[in-house]
């Protein structure tokens, strides 16, 4: 699953390099370079962290202010890293999929989505 997260990602990001070849030279988007599902698996996890610590501003986390430092995020993964990989996430549609159901059942059969 995490691969295949992972290489979506990878082609959209590739798509939109593509179709945007006149970005300006400074563009973030420019150092885009595939990710792989440890990456993936990092981002989710941040964002699962960022409603634990909750802050305005997804720049915020990366802060070395004193007042709003979260360290642990940017030992994690790069601020610049993070907001590329935000940009470009692309999850596949899995069709019969449900996230949220009363039947222990369905739970159980899409525990794979979350390991």
């Amino acid at each position: 699953m995490w691969q295949l997260f992972a290489e979506q990602t990878n082609i959209y990001a590739n798509q939109f390099l593509a179709a945007n070849a006149n970005l300006k030279p400074q563009s973030r988007a420019r150092s885009w370079m595939d990710s792989n599902p440890t990456e993936m698996k990092t981002l989710i996890g941040l964002l699962i962290l960022q409603g634990i610590v909750q802050k305005p501003e997804n720049g915020i986390y990366f802060s070395k202010r004193e007042s709003t430092v979260t360290p642990y995020f940017s030992q994690i993964m790069t601020e610049k890293k993070f907001h590329l990989l935000l940009k470009f996430l692309h999850l596949p549609t899995i069709p019969n999929l449900t996230l949220i159901s009363n039947s222990r059942s369905s739970i159980k059969s899409n525990q794979s989505l979350i390991t």
